[in-house]
């Protein structure tokens, strides 16, 4: 493995599948990190990590299996699985909040590119998400995590998309031929998409087939 490689979180969602796509295109190495933290979604998520990489003729992912996280975090319904009391979309982001969790994969993924002699890790968070945005997807949260993560392990971050908005990304996805079916962005859900977790409704939202009221279950 060379210092020329770039280790990619890839979850098999639409983020970090655009964030390969744009990669890709520029002839950039790349090594897709699948990390298990003990989210229910992540049987799913590995699924549509392996047929991405296929569809794209690379390796398959590395898998990070990372025990004990999910004990300690089942406060968050990435982890539960069970759905907010109420189902709007504003209760199920509350309810499937993971404190640092995007800080968490960026050091996990840079031990693991430092042990391959790989000097950057990207990740494909995007700055804006429907009318919102989250705290540890923003510009200035990706430069801090460049900052140590470089101190730290001489690891450059990469997030491509930073600033862009999902809606963007998935136009970014169409023109570049990908099938957006091969892609699997459900919080809460080991198999079929729940349609109404926080992720379902931003992948509604941004496909152009739902609004941040949805909570119908997706066909």
């Amino acid at each position: 493995m060379t210092s020329r490689a770039t280790c990619l979180l890839h979850s098999g969602g639409i983020d970090s599948t655009a964030a390969l796509t744009r990669f890709l295109a520029r002839r950039s190495r790349v090594v897709l990190l699948f990390v298990n933290y003990g989210q229910v979604s992540a049987p799913a998520e590995l699924v549509h990590s392996r047929k991405v990489a296929e569809a794209f003729g690379i390796q398959p992912p590395v898998t990070l299996e990372v025990p004990g996280i999910g004990e300690m975090m089942r406060c968050s319904g990435l982890i539960s699985g069970l759905p907010a009391r109420e189902q709007t979309y504003e209760h199920n982001v509350a309810n499937e909040h993971f404190p640092g969790r995007n800080l968490m994969l960026l050091a996990l993924a840079a031990m693991y590119a430092a042990s391959i002699s790989a000097r950057r890790v990207a990740i494909g968070i995007v700055g804006k998400v429907g009318a919102r945005g989250y705290p540890d997807t923003t510009p200035g949260f990706a430069s801090r995590a460049d900052e140590l993560l470089g101190q730290s392990a001489g690891i450059e971050l990469l997030a491509p998309f930073i600033g862009w908005d999902k809606a963007q990304v998935v136009r970014y996805l169409r023109r570049s031929g990908v099938d957006l079916d091969l892609t699997y962005s459900c919080n809460l859900s080991a198999s079929a998409p729940c349609g109404s977790c926080a992720s379902c409704v931003e992948r509604d939202l941004a496909l152009g087939t739902g609004h941040a009221g949805s909570t119908g279950r997706r066909k």
